[in-house]
């Protein structure tokens, strides 16, 4: 039996790539829902935000929905696929969408602040 230490483990572990809001990101379907010929992701989706413990909050770039996810589901978009799979207005519009939100959420922050 192979028995490892812990500097091998951490040596071993795959780097986790960590993505930044504005990225598009392709996430993995679940495989009970797949059959050979079923892509094996979907999207792309816009990282809105990124949480505690490697999630991030995804934003549908075909809908107004938001998902939240962990890092194990995603993979980046390459940069090359970015041009072919959205339509620059798409970029513009859901790159203004989370600056508005992003400022919605400093006010409210800032409110409660001020309340406190």
């Amino acid at each position: 039996m192979l028995v490892m230490t812990r500097k091998v483990l951490i040596k071993v572990k795959r780097k986790l790539l960590r993505h930044k809001v504005g990225d598009y990101v392709l996430l993995k379907n679940e495989e009970r829902h797949q059959t050979k010929s079923d892509p094996k992701f979907r999207g792309p989706f816009l990282v809105t935000e990124v949480l505690d413990g490697d999630r991030y909050v995804l934003k549908s770039l075909s809908s107004k929905m938001t998902y939240k996810y962990s890092h194990e589901l995603l993979r980046k978009l390459p940069e090359e696929e970015i041009a072919n799979e959205l339509n620059m207005s798409d970029v513009e519009s859901a790159i203004e969408l989370v600056r508005d939100e992003d400022v919605e959420r400093r006010v409210i922050s800032e409110k409660t602040l001020k309340e406190t």
